[in-house]
């Protein structure tokens, strides 16, 4: 959370906006209607963001679809006005994507003193947000945001999320990090769909999801202490749901023995997803070994004196009853992913109807401590007969390419 990303939906209806739109853009030597579009939003964005570092990509290919772009502002017009802001009014930081560093624009004290000296103040200027709460990604490498026709699914879903966001507006949430409390400074959520379709991932995405899990043990709602619950095993119960009508059979489906060996659960764990992900067994084990070498845990593995290939024969023993299902590609993992994500949303909603604040990080909830009795009910209440429901909804049907 070091930095927030640019929204492009930010607009404003005050006049003292637009005139210092003008008299800035002027000044910056603009020339065309969505260079100044352009300005606007940006300085929404530096103004609104508290001072905050705003990332933006500088690809030439990046082009957000309609719904996340309202105001119809290209890359260059971007590229133009942060040249003309900087060095004077922004602090540009120029990001390295091979060493995972986003281009930074920030507000400088010269901008700040200049929109003031104009009258331009909180209690002034109210913020107009586009809030995109559905993205739909394309099955490209880069995965690019695409443009979609409205449906009855998406607008109920939008208007699910609209009523979540309208409850989490109303509700303080912070977390700790180096000794201080920080408050999240956004209540926006998404809903981000996969492969150009609305029945692959889906999941809820929030601020807060992208906090390290120790940071997130320190939430608070409303000064209040949460604590965090999961389904246990999300997707391959719901594997075992799909194919079985019932969860998985063991308490903990994972650790499995090899020669007399107890494989860690970690490894287990991810050999299972990278299965449920990938086309055959060889591709799972290079995907699994390049990703412990990445982890710097390749080496504790192999101590282990256990190969992949031992290890996928040992998971194949214990969940012989679905493992047909493994090896499927990307898609299959998709749609299960789909799955989990209508289930967790459907209790999601019923909270939210209920007005009880909950955040949502993948197949978990954050909530306060008082309401952890009855929210773990409500996962434990139905789920077998509420994927059920879900699967007769959204059968499963391949999608190529």
């Amino acid at each position: 959370m070091s930095f927030s990303m640019l929204s492009y939906g930010y607009d404003s209806d005050s006049e003292i906006v637009d005139s210092i739109v003008r008299e800035l853009g002027n000044e910056i030597q603009l020339v065309r209607a969505e260079q100044f579009r352009a300005l606007k939003m940006i300085l929404l964005n530096l103004c609104f963001k508290q001072g905050k570092k705003i990332g933006i990509s500088q690809s030439h290919r990046m082009k957000p679809p309609t719904y996340m772009n309202p105001l119809r502002i290209g890359q260059r017009s971007i590229r133009t006005v942060i040249s003309g802001l900087s060095p004077k009014y922004i602090k540009y930081a120029i990001g390295d994507v091979t060493k995972g560093k986003i281009t930074t624009i920030q507000m400088m004290e010269e901008l700040e003193i200049y929109l003031h000296v104009r009258g331009w103040s909180f209690g002034v200027v109210e913020l107009k947000t586009n809030h995109a709460s559905i993205i739909l990604k394309d099955s490209s490498k880069d995965k690019s945001l695409i443009d979609f026709e409205d449906t009855v699914f998406t607008k109920s879903v939008r208007g699910s999320l609209k009523d979540y966001m309208q409850l989490l507006s109303k509700t303080v949430i912070t977390y700790e990090t180096n000794n201080d409390v920080m408050e999240c400074d956004s209540q926006e959520v998404k809903r981000i769909f996969n492969k150009g379709s609305f029945q692959r991932g889906g999941r809820v995405v929030g601020p807060w999801a992208h906090l390290p899990s120790d940071k997130r043990k320190t939430i608070s709602l409303d000064d209040e202490e949460t604590v965090e619950l999961d389904f246990t095993a999300s997707t391959l119960n719901i594997l075992y749901r799909v194919e079985t009508g019932h969860g998985c059979p063991y308490s903990d489906p994972y650790p499995v023995v090899v020669h007399g060996v107890e494989v860690p659960k970690k490894y287990c764990k991810k050999l299972i997803t990278i299965s449920m992900n990938v086309g055959n067994a060889s591709t799972a084990s290079r995907v699994f070994r390049e990703e412990l070498s990445k982890a710097s845990d390749l080496e504790g593995f192999d101590a282990l004196g256990v190969s992949t290939k031992e290890l996928l024969h040992a998971i194949e023993a214990k969940h012989a009853v679905v493992y047909k299902k493994f090896f499927q590609g990307s898609d299959y993992g998709l749609w299960l992913q789909f799955i989990e994500s209508e289930l967790v949303f459907s209790i999601l909603n019923r909270l939210t109807l209920e007005g009880i604040p909950c955040l949502t990080v993948y197949d978990s909830f954050i909530v306060r401590k008082r309401d952890e009795a009855y929210v773990k009910k409500l996962m434990d209440e139905r789920p077998d007969t509420e994927v059920e429901r879900i699967v007769q909804s959204y059968p499963y049907q391949k999608i190529t390419g």
